[in-house]
């Protein structure tokens, strides 16, 4: 169960790579002038995606609970038109959440812009929200634990312009791989608030240094389908779900978690991303809105 654990923390560090990327690149071109025109792309690209999806997947939910209510979750209360309609903009149905989070960010960039753009200012603004996430424990889709996540992207962003387009010194990468799998341990003895913050805080850390190992090694290529990681995110969740249910609780084998967690990724992921490619191909307005223009 150890190694399962790991994993699904490994699979977690995505979440505050995501942010720490974002802040980055929403900050690394910005200043106060780009505010309204970044906003209105922020619409286009965060909001308008973030409520059909959600749409999509309220009324998918509404049809999987009908006919396999064995095998999803009882989390999605159909018991009024309201109970949806909230369902929908607090992204109950989706993992969406974290378009929400970035969206509100989105509207605070004058003040985070401030908050970062003096590097002397700048640890203690870091050490301030940190402190707060540890006093007060908050949700996980909650903008204000992800926080100093995203403040240090746009720390990056505004001073290091090309922090993620080049090789980082091996003094920082080499440690970056230990600290990780430590601060996992610490969590798994202690498992407190402290120690999940900080395992989720430093997460960026250790996928910035193993992506500088392998681009290292072997410069990483461009390719055609990183163009649907906003798609294969997005709809990844329903299938995903279900199949490792089914896994779960119809098959009794000791090596059904390992088929759920292992295996039903790889077949989502390649089920979706096949999805993806016939809708960019035949429905391209209609997979530009869901993928928010790319």
């Amino acid at each position: 169960m150890l190694i399962l654990q790991f994993t699904n923390k490994m699979m977690e560090v995505v979440v505050p790579c995501f942010f720490f990327i974002s802040g980055y690149l929403f900050f690394r071109n910005y200043t106060p002038a780009d505010f309204l025109k970044k906003l209105r792309t922020r619409l286009r690209s965060l909001l308008v995606p973030y409520l059909l999806w959600n749409t999509i997947f309220a009324a998918a939910w509404y049809v999987a609970i009908q006919f396999i209510p064995d095998f999803v979750s009882d989390r999605f209360p159909y018991d009024s038109i309201l109970d949806v309609i909230v369902g929908i903009l607090s992204c109950q149905y989706t993992v969406l959440w974290y378009v929400g989070v970035i969206f509100v960010y989105a509207l605070f960039a004058p003040l985070l812009w401030l908050m970062v753009r003096r590097k002397k200012l700048f640890p203690v603004w870091l050490i301030v929200t940190c402190v707060i996430c540890l006093v007060f424990r908050h949700p996980f889709c909650s903008p204000v634990l992800w926080l100093p996540i995203y403040l240090a992207g746009a720390y990056a962003g505004v001073h290091h312009k090309d922090f993620l387009f080049g090789e980082q010194p091996l003094f920082l990468t080499l440690p970056s791989l230990i600290i990780f799998p430590i601060a996992f341990y610490w969590d798994y003895l202690w498992h407190n608030n402290v120690s999940m913050n900080i395992v989720q805080w430093i997460g960026p850390t250790l996928c910035i240094g193993l992506y500088d190992i392998v681009n290292r090694l072997h410069t990483i290529p461009s390719l055609s389908f990183f163009k649907y990681s906003f798609f294969l995110y997005a709809m990844h969740y329903m299938p995903l779900h279900i199949i490792e249910r089914m896994c779960l609780m119809q098959w009794t084998h000791p090596y059904a978690p390992y088929v759920a967690y292992f295996g039903a990724p790889l077949v989502v992921t390649v089920f979706v991303i096949l999805v993806a490619r016939l809708t960019d191909r035949h429905l391209h307005p209609l997979y530009s809105l869901l993928s928010g223009g790319r």
